[in-house]
């Protein structure tokens, strides 16, 4: 008989014990909204190989990215150079995959890292325990496909997180903080004491007052920092134009697609004078061609014009034809690729111009509000500068879906004559 004391290579600090106990005692939920640098991963997977040992089952530890997975915790290494994965006794495992980021243990429990943007590619039998990692900067969706999973099997989820704006971190904290039964918490780096005030005072120095603040003191009030939409969105809902905005039968919906191998992002949207009415949205995992096809057909919409970017016209070797002949192929009619542009920013300065005549339809807040708050450039701290380009992450499919959109209004339907769009002109909706 194999005989192994967890935590193995960890010692938890006392802060850390507080949410192990609540686990180990049967909660359900857990929000950490920690200071950087407080341990939350190391903490986490603890846990997990904890639980995991205990109860056999699937166990899945998420980073906004697949990528990450393998950096952070897969690669990771402590200050003192001990990998995050020896945590994990030895004697305890069965088989490690390298390839799939998956161990299997001896009683059968799996523990695998995975990545909130590919999340509907994941299967989840038996899922008894999920960590949400760098939440904030996760796809928020993901939750919401796996919480059937985890209510199955009565399971439990641990989101951890250092603040991006008052996002969707945020309010599953304030969600948290309202239930009874869930277990909440925010530490600054007093409450934590996880940095040397040596180096916290260098930190400082090197950080504007906002990102040190939301880095150190979890600060939900310093914006994401250079967010490309922040001010319309702002306007946008202070002005009524996030509300309810039906499907109107009398006029035409366009749809503008951004297209890509993993993820694809589909934007539906209604003309009518100078309004823009952003009535549903898709976003796709891994997809086939055949699902985005029944999915967009199924609907019970009368379209106008498919607009696709100058990527759906590209010859696919492995299919032997490019997406937009793919779609053609299987029926979608009215296919119309867009102009090739110049750069991402000179489409977003136009979709910032745009912003103005948007109404979006308040049932898509995660799919497009979200995305669209989060969207901003990639940050170099040790430069504490911004880049030229858009930070690549889960707010880029459906962003990118809208400034598609914004294009194809600018290049075909303001131009369209008069007498010729009566579609326009027939609306008996109101919104507001």
């Amino acid at each position: 008989m194999i005989e192994v004391i967890l935590p193995f290579n960890f010692k938890y600090r006392p802060y850390q014990k507080e949410v192990r106990e609540y686990i180990h005692n049967g909660g359900k939920l857990a929000v950490q909204v920690w200071n950087r640098r407080a341990g939350k991963d190391l903490t986490d997977l603890n846990i997990v190989t904890e639980q995991a040992i205990q109860v056999a089952g699937n166990y899945w530890y998420s980073l906004p990215e697949y990528s990450q997975a393998r950096k952070a915790i897969w690669e990771g290494v402590t200050k003192d150079g001990v990998k995050y994965l020896d945590c994990i006794p030895k004697e305890i495992i069965k088989s490690l995959s390298n390839h799939e980021m998956k161990i299997e243990l001896r009683n059968n429990s799996v523990i695998r890292m995975v990545g909130s943007d590919q999340y509907n590619s994941l299967m989840g039998a038996g899922l008894k325990g999920v960590v949400h990692s760098e939440y904030s900067l996760s796809n928020p969706l993901m939750r919401d496909y796996i919480r059937p999973m985890i209510a199955e099997t009565g399971g439990w989820e641990i989101i951890n997180g250092t603040p991006r704006g008052k996002n969707h971190l945020f309010d599953v904290l304030d969600l948290a903080m309202k239930d009874p039964k869930a277990f909440a918490q925010l530490l600054t780096v007093d409450d934590t004491q996880s940095i040397s005030p040596e180096v916290l005072a260098r930190e400082k120095l090197a950080m504007d007052h906002d990102t040190f603040m939301q880095e150190y003191y979890c600060s939900f009030d310093a914006a994401i920092k250079g967010s490309y939409y922040s001010e319309q969105i702002a306007s946008l809902r202070e002005q009524k134009r996030f509300c309810r905005v039906p499907y109107d039968p009398k006029l035409m919906v366009y749809t503008a697609f951004d297209p890509g191998d993993s993820v694809t992002a589909i934007v539906y949207f209604q003309v009518y004078g100078k309004e823009i009415r952003i009535i549903d949205a898709d976003e796709f995992y891994s997809p086939s061609i055949e699902h985005i096809f029944t999915t967009i057909t199924q609907k019970p919409y009368q379209y106008g014009n498919h607009f696709m970017p100058f990527d759906a016209t590209v010859y696919k070797m492995n299919v032997g034809m490019s997406l937009l002949e793919q779609l053609r192929k299987l029926g979608l009619m009215n296919i119309q690729d867009l102009p090739q542009q110049t750069s991402k920013m000179s489409g977003i300065k136009l979709v910032q111009s745009a912003f103005p005549s948007f109404w979006i339809d308040d049932s898509l807040e995660k799919q497009v509000l979200e995305p669209l708050s989060s969207y901003a450039p990639k940050f170099y701290e040790a430069r504490n500068t911004p880049s030229q380009e858009p930070e690549h992450n889960w707010a880029s499919h459906m962003s990118d879906a809208v400034r598609y959109m914004v294009i194809a209004i600018n290049s075909f339907l303001s131009t369209i004559e008069e007498n010729d769009r009566p579609r326009f002109i027939q609306s008996n909706v109101r919104l507001g």
